[in-house]
């Protein structure tokens, strides 16, 4: 390769890296920004490409989103409720991501969520065959996921969830009742395959 195209090739990469730093710089302040005061980012926090937070208005309480020490929510993510969610140090959530959330969602540190996953701490009350489900309400309880947990593609966690530590959950698994820790699960409704120690 000659002198010039070494030197052009070297430009060019630093070009596209300055873009990448710049686009992830921007979308975290307009994040913390357009969401305020529903959002609170620890150092090193950040966003990449579009995270909307959809608060719930009829109720009392206000969606908060706790982002601790290097975080961060990937493009197409969706925030909706009047809970409380955090993501822990260093812990990831991919592109597509969804979270209801109208209690509490707790996610450990260094926990790797794939893309196309969700989490909802809430379902509504089916209970009464004579009323229409839409005007019968909500049930809710806490979702908790350890430390060190990865979540695999398209996994979805119901209420009341429990994840241990150090689980691995595999991909378009359901989970519906808690899982202890260092447990490998899969299937719909996600059963133990076996166990990482």
């Amino acid at each position: 390769m000659s002198a010039k195209c070494e030197r052009l090739t070297s430009n060019y990469k630093w070009i596209v890296k300055f873009f990448s730093v710049f686009k992830k710089i921007t979308s975290t302040i307009v994040f913390r920004i357009w969401n305020f005061p529903h959002v609170d980012m620890e150092i090193g926090s950040h966003v990449t490409g579009r995270v909307e937070i959809r608060q719930f208005t009829n109720r009392p309480l206000k969606l908060l989103v706790k982002m601790k020490k290097k975080s961060r929510f990937s493009g197409n993510t969706l925030i909706q409720g009047s809970g409380y969610l955090e993501l822990g140090e260093n812990s990831f959530a991919g592109e597509g991501f969804i979270v209801g959330c109208n209690e509490s969602v707790i996610i450990g540190d260094h926990v790797m969520i794939a893309p196309n996953c969700t989490i909802r701490d809430t379902d509504h009350v089916i209970d009464d065959v004579n009323a229409p489900m839409a005007v019968q309400g909500i049930k809710t309880a806490p979702v908790k996921i350890g430390n060190d947990v990865w979540i695999g593609h398209g996994v979805v966690i119901l209420k009341g969830v429990n994840i241990g530590h150090g689980v691995v959950v595999a991909a378009g698994a359901v989970v519906i009742k808690d899982i202890p820790e260092y447990a490998i699960v899969g299937g719909v409704p996600a059963k133990i395959i076996k166990y990482r120690c």
